[in-house]
């Protein structure tokens, strides 16, 4: 969700997510094709949740800041960084 090729890429995806008028089921089904565990929503966890997610970026002025960051040694990758959206975050 918060990673990928280009920025332009990531930030219609983050465009998408922050949208009050999309819908929620549309984004499960499109980014969060099943939940790993059946208690949860489609992207749920236990510590995550895509409503909560949704509403820190709908408030979140700087939602448009990518990173540019080393996904592997020879692959770069945009990424955006925010508390709430990466589970495990490394340090900047």
């Amino acid at each position: 969700m918060v990673i990928a090729l280009t920025d332009q890429e990531l930030l219609d995806r983050i465009g998408l997510l922050r949208d009050p008028t999309t819908d929620q089921d549309r984004i499960r089904a499109e980014f969060f094709g099943g939940s790993r565990a059946p208690k949860y929503a489609a992207g749920d966890t236990r510590g995550w949740k895509l409503l909560d997610a949704r509403d820190r970026l709908q408030q979140d002025e700087r939602w448009r800041s990518a990173s540019d960051r080393a996904f592997t040694a020879f692959d770069r990758r945009s990424i955006y960084w925010a508390d709430g959206m990466v589970d495990c975050r490394a340090p900047r």
